[in-house]
């Protein structure tokens, strides 16, 4: 493995576990906060279509940002 690559695989263990180390009032709140910032993107009110995931692994909650596309009746769409 290249230093590079040692380098990435160590930054995102330590990524995830600052996540991991988050409270879920921590968790909830970032996942507020990241749809209020998409929401006011330029992008966001002509899209139709928004991706979205099954947070897992301490990933940020994606329920707050689901209920701002339906609310404003965009197709939401997962990973298969």
């Amino acid at each position: 493995m290249s230093d590079r690559a040692i380098e990435k695989a160590q930054r995102r263990k330590e990524l995830r576990a600052t996540r991991q180390a988050l409270t879920s009032t921590e968790q909830q709140k970032a996942a507020t906060n990241l749809s209020q910032t998409i929401n006011h993107l330029p992008n966001w009110l002509p899209a139709q279509v928004i991706a979205l995931y099954a947070p897992a692994d301490g990933e940020i909650g994606t329920t707050p940002l689901e209920q701002l596309a339906r609310s404003a009746d965009k197709q939401i769409v997962l990973p298969v």
